[in-house]
């Protein structure tokens, strides 16, 4: 049997922040992005001259670290 608990053992975050009922019921840190940042970006993208179906973008957004129950502080160091 695994002795794990969370957050003392394991810190566990999700990303985006999707379903807030799911987050809050299981008090799961998260990262939340601007969404709207996010689709403006993206626009951008897509319309810039140049641009087609093979092109990549590398694009930075606003996050917000959301802390919860489900992460904790890092276990003292060992030697």
């Amino acid at each position: 049997a695994c002795d794990l608990a969370i957050p003392r053992d394991l810190s566990v975050t999700g990303f985006d922040d999707i379903d807030k009922s799911l987050v809050a019921s299981l008090s799961l840190t998260t990262v939340r992005a601007d969404l709207g940042g996010l689709a403006r970006a993206a626009i951008d993208f897509l319309v810039s001259p140049g641009t087609t179906g093979s092109s990549r973008a590398e694009i930075e957004v606003e996050t917000e670290l959301i802390f919860r129950g489900s992460s904790g502080p890092a276990p003292p160091a060992t030697r």
